[in-house]
């Protein structure tokens, strides 16, 4: 298993945790269902097989696909 670590996703503001989630939830729906995460002492990692900052890169730069906004309150949803 290969650890990659996402600075600026930490635990001491609620954004960065937010941020850590979202990017986590992203790529294990549009990259690796096999995919983990984990904080140590306010650090978070990705960990997977075959994951490498270069590879996460990529992947924003070339395959992600932006998860549409549903607002309930106008019938879109």
């Amino acid at each position: 298993m290969k650890y990659v670590e996402l600075k600026g996703c930490g635990t001491h503001t609620m954004m960065h945790y937010l941020k850590a989630i979202g990017i986590f939830r992203l790529l294990y729906n549009q990259k690796d269902k096999n995919i983990k995460a984990k904080w140590v002492n306010d650090k978070f990692y990705i960990i997977g097989e075959d994951i490498s900052e270069i590879d996460l890169v990529k992947f924003f730069l070339d395959k992600y696909k932006p998860t549409p906004m549903v607002t309930p309150w106008n019938g879109s949803g």
